[in-house]
């Protein structure tokens, strides 16, 4: 379980603002997702919860163990992998790869194209179906 409230967090040297008083609630064995634009604070978000940077406002918790006082405890319930992962085929577009997944499952061609078209829509991505997924933020 993830509990942030009131996180802030900024860059001097940028003279910038990645976070601004962020609160979330995440139950254990939920699924979630962080979307936004680039620059939104996406990963900033994402490494005070596991405890790589410390927010300068704001508290989080992580399976009960708050990341500042119980930083050991906390990061031993993560699991995190920040980078440019390889689990999407980076010359294929969003709608491609999801196609081509999709196709693995066993998924009709014309179901799955409703629920592609479904997803993207979901996320914001409708526009950028073409778009290579290389090019999406990470």
């Amino acid at each position: 379980m993830i509990e942030g409230s009131d996180i802030s967090f900024g860059y001097p040297k940028r003279q910038s603002e990645a976070l601004s008083h962020i609160s979330l609630a995440v139950n254990a064995a939920q699924i979630f997702t962080l979307l936004g634009p680039n620059g939104a604070g996406k990963t900033t978000l994402l490494r005070i919860i596991s405890g790589l940077i410390v927010p300068q406002a704001g508290t989080v918790t992580v399976c009960g163990f708050d990341i500042r006082s119980h930083p050991y405890q906390a990061r031993a319930c993560i699991g995190l992998v920040l980078g440019e992962e390889r689990s999407f085929y980076y010359r294929l577009s969003g709608a491609q790869n999801l196609e081509f997944f999709g196709g693995l499952r066993g998924m009709k061609r014309s179901d799955l194209r409703k629920k592609i078209s479904g997803l993207l829509a979901l996320v914001g991505l409708e526009n950028d179906a073409k778009l290579q997924y290389m090019r999406y933020s990470t």
